[in-house]
């Protein structure tokens, strides 16, 4: 699709609304980098499990909406372009950051820390590793980019449900992560390796021609909440003190989108969200490991659970 003819948000063309990249920044995991922060750097790099990145945008135009279809498109500014990529949503909130160096910036969101110099992505000290691409409750698919067009462009396709967790509000965002990794070239009887090669592709500090967005192809309206959750039990055994399995069962969702997942209140504040299960089918039980919240042994916790569906509408408190 010609960039000339790709809408706005809040405008329509049928049923497919295009959402600009609203922040976006790059982590590290190599040694010191893991404390960078790059967020104000007008470029975006993956390179396998060293360094990748992390975008989101403004889920409130297709709020209310089922997610049909969703592409990602990016400017490519390197060789070689990226090729298969993941695409996931993160279990927690981060911070973009504004400078463009290699130093940490206060504050903002790093490999190593939601906040610099010292607020860990989960409470018991982890990573960025601990709440992206199947952990804390995360989901994520790969597919395989386009080749760059003559202006650099490339469009890759996104899971939906990637997208619908973020319009759920149980995602804080996206990781985009480079799947290949070292590449080689064989000519005859010459062999030759490129290990983790930089694939670099323009963020939106580029400038505005360059940035990258997502087009979304949108279905049916829904503005029906599921019902409430139900079949609580809960155990103790063979867990650390002052935690605990809790369970409960997927409710109905009386719209077409579908539960997506859950809001968990405990003793009144929320629950982080890498502890707190997707949802499953109809009627199947989930499980939630009480654990990072402090809770003293032997005391009593009042859990409150809401479901939310794949459109935004979030369910009455059980």
């Amino acid at each position: 699709m010609m960039l000339s003819a790709l809408l706005s948000v809040g405008q329509a063309k049928g049923d497919e609304v295009r959402l600009p990249v609203s922040r976006d920044t790059r982590v590290s995991s190599v040694d010191s980098e893991a404390r960078v922060s790059p967020g104000g750097s007008g470029r975006l790099k993956v390179k396998s499990y060293q360094e990748f990145s992390l975008f989101d945008v403004d889920p409130g135009p297709i709020r209310g909406r089922v997610v049909e279809r969703a592409t990602l498109h990016f400017r490519n500014v390197g060789e070689p372009p990226p090729t298969r990529l993941t695409v996931g949503t993160i279990a927690g909130e981060w911070v973009e950051g504004k400078t463009d160096g290699d130093a940490p910036e206060p504050g903002a969101s790093s490999f190593a820390f939601r906040n610099n110099p010292d607020v860990p992505w989960t409470r018991t000290g982890g990573d960025l590793a601990e709440v992206i691409l199947g952990r804390g409750g995360t989901i994520w698919r790969s597919a395989e980019a386009t080749p760059p067009d003559a202006h650099g462009w490339q469009t890759l396709a996104i899971e939906p449900s990637v997208v619908a967790a973020r319009v759920a509000g149980v995602s804080g965002g996206f990781v985009l992560f480079d799947d290949e990794g070292t590449q080689w070239k064989r000519d005859g009887e010459q062999f030759k390796v490129f290990p983790f090669p930089n694939r670099y592709v323009a963020s939106r500090e580029s400038n505005r021609a360059s940035a990258p967005y997502l087009m979304v192809t949108l279905g049916a309206e829904d503005r029906q909440p599921p019902d409430a959750p139900s079949g609580f039990g809960f155990h103790s055994q063979d867990l650390s003190p002052g935690e605990s399995l809790v369970e409960w069962q997927t409710p109905k969702d009386h719209g077409p989108a579908g539960v997506i997942g859950f809001l968990v209140r405990v003793d009144g504040r929320d629950a982080p969200r890498y502890t707190i299960p997707a949802a499953g089918k109809v009627g199947e039980p989930v499980r939630m490991h009480l654990r990072d919240l402090g809770i003293e042994p032997g005391a009593k916790a009042r859990v409150a659970v809401q479901a939310v569906d794949a459109a935004g509408n979030l369910g009455p408190e059980s």
